[in-house]
């Protein structure tokens, strides 16, 4: 038992309406990489003619309440249930019956597999409804070891009783099914390749980060990146940073002492889309991920990749031809900037063969293709 081949399918000819529930823990105006793969996917099944709604929590940082007007206005409904954060972020009791009897009005049940708790709810609504466990942030080998115990005991005998898998990247694909799991979908984040697109570079050679200003993203990598070329390298960099998080404090002296750094916090799609358009290169220097959105988004706008060579970016970056993936360290993303400066000042035509390659290769990921391989699944699951 192992993986399934996904391939595109065409909406037409397809007679099954779902009756599809998505349970996010965390609110969708959040706006992390969960939750925005649910605000793409859900009004697109939506679209196809499939009956969606979205349970969440109250829980998370309420970034941008405007995710969740666009759903309802696409047909999507959205309801919240009050939650603990603590020890685990699950609704209350008083909720979790109200959880499951909505979940059983429901043929098929797609969930983050990434916050413990939450798999033991699901199972409980096992009986009647198909349950798809998706990966989008488990990392089972990160934090306490009391949560590596419990991702590798409590999490991993429960999750296997699920109907199905998906997987962003082929590491977390090859861990499952080692594991013996049944029915692995490997399908990919998306792209609004409409929305994303190339225009215009700066003509000052331009970085930029995009993503939460954590450990995990390595935006402590990111920082002195930046401190190291501006002290040994002049000012001829501009820095853009966008993102919000434990390590704005950085972010804030970074922007205070150097004329070069621009810092915003959460930045809407319009905004984020003209900064993608504009910078020369992205900087990921994340030490773990599931797939790393950024980086398509920034590709789809001509804007070639330097990531840490890890899971997730491995999938989606192609290595010397859309940008380099390297080591997570300041002296290899010094190394790979000031390879692609020189490029840009001396090698146009190089520099834009990459930019080219970018856009061609984050075509393949355009949400259209997607969402059809996710409906492909979700019906192949409601037939189990």
């Amino acid at each position: 038992m192992g993986q399934k081949q996904i391939i595109s399918l065409p909406s037409r000819g397809i007679s099954i309406n779902l009756n599809l529930l998505i349970y996010s823990a965390l609110n969708l105006a959040y706006g992390g990489g969960f939750e925005r793969w649910v605000s793409e996917v859900a009004p697109r099944l939506a679209d196809k003619g499939h009956n969606v709604t979205v349970v969440t929590t109250h829980a998370g940082d309420k970034k941008n309440e405007s995710t969740k007007l666009t759903l309802v206005g696409r047909g999507i409904k959205i309801i919240e249930l009050d939650n603990y954060t603590k020890p685990f972020t699950i609704p209350r009791i008083k909720e979790i019956t109200r959880l499951l009897k909505i979940i059983r009005e429901h043929n098929i049940l797609y969930f983050n597999n990434a916050f413990a708790g939450n798999e033991l709810l699901m199972r409980l609504a096992k009986m009647r409804t198909r349950i798809v466990a998706g990966y989008h942030g488990m990392f089972p080998n990160v934090g306490s070891h009391v949560r590596k115990i419990y991702y590798i005991t409590i999490n991993r005998a429960v999750s296997s009783s699920f109907s199905a898998h998906h997987v962003v990247n082929r590491h977390r694909e090859k861990l499952l099914m080692s594991y013996g799991y049944r029915n692995v979908y490997y399908i990919p984040c998306g792209v609004d390749t409409s929305k994303f697109y190339p225009s215009k570079k700066e003509e000052k050679f331009t970085i930029l980060f995009v993503g939460r200003l954590t450990y995990q993203k390595g935006f402590d990598i990111f920082a002195k990146v930046v401190e190291f070329l501006n002290e040994y390298y002049g000012r001829n960099f501009h820095f853009i940073i966008v993102g919000e998080g434990p390590m704005s404090n950085i972010a804030r002296r970074l922007k205070i002492k150097y004329e070069n750094v621009q810092w915003s916090g959460y930045t809407a799609d319009k905004e984020l889309i003209k900064l993608y358009q504009q910078a020369h290169v992205l900087l990921a220097p994340s030490r773990f991920e599931e797939f790393l959105l950024t980086s398509i988004e920034a590709q789809a706008c001509g804007t070639p990749v330097i990531a840490s060579d890890i899971p997730g970016p491995r999938d989606n970056v192609v290595n010397r031809r859309t940008g380099f993936l390297i080591k997570p360290s300041v002296e290899d993303f010094v190394k790979y900037v000031l390879l692609f400066k020189r490029i840009w000042e001396s090698s146009r035509e190089v520099y834009y063969e990459y930019s080219k390659n970018a856009r061609k290769n984050a075509l393949k990921y355009n949400w259209s293709i997607i969402v059809d391989m996710l409906e492909k699944m979700l019906i192949e699951v409601s037939r189990l």
